[in-house]
């Protein structure tokens, strides 16, 4: 998770919040 965090200092706020959000999808579908 680290990595990603990395990688989103770089991006724009629109493209952190994309990924941000997708990886919230990822985890709560692993949870379930």
């Amino acid at each position: 998770m680290d990595e990603i965090a990395a990688a989103a200092k770089e991006l724009s706020d629109e493209d952190r919040s994309i990924i941000l959000d997708l990886v919230r999808r990822l985890r709560t579908r692993r949870r379930k």
